[in-house]
């Protein structure tokens, strides 16, 4: 009987210690369960998916000219998993070999340079979150509305 006492002693001591936030199920005692040790419910802090609409935005550094185009493709990577590849079937010149491009899971993407090459072409390094790793794509080239080269692409 003392060593049972002892060990929901311990329990309670343990919980006590870590806010109740741990094993409070599986530990199946009286003790864990009691409310003293539990976080009231209103401490929780909102869900991520709270967030409003705004920001799957892309977002841009201060100052830099985006195209329409390049801003809508920028859009379109909104973590889904085909959402990637949807987007870049939509802007690649036929024959395009930027297969990374389409291959992740891209979303909240970022502008980070923007370098006009003339008239005609300007070239953008961006950044796309992929799961827990951020990608970066330098040189990605645009003429006529369309993705025409990527120069590189570098995983963090």
């Amino acid at each position: 009987m003392k060593i049972s006492s002892a060990c929901t002693l311990v329990i309670s001591l343990c919980l006590a210690a870590c806010g109740g936030e741990a094993g409070t199920a599986a530990s199946g005692s009286a003790s864990a369960k009691s409310s003293g040790s539990a976080k009231p419910a209103g401490s929780a802090k909102p869900a991520e998916s709270a967030k409003p609409a705004e920001s799957a935005k892309p977002a841009e550094a201060p100052g830099l000219e985006v195209q329409p185009e390049m801003a809508a493709y920028l859009k379109e990577l909104d973590g889904s998993a085909d959402g990637a590849s949807k987007a870049l079937k939509k802007v690649a010149k036929p024959g395009l070999d930027a297969k990374e491009l389409g291959d992740y899971t891209l979303g909240e993407a970022k502008v980070l340079k923007v370098d006009k090459k003339s008239d005609k072409v300007t070239c953008y390094d961006f950044e796309a979150k992929a799961g827990m790793m951020v990608d970066t794509f330098t040189g990605v080239c645009w003429e006529g509305g369309k993705i025409v080269s990527v120069a590189g692409h570098e995983r963090k």
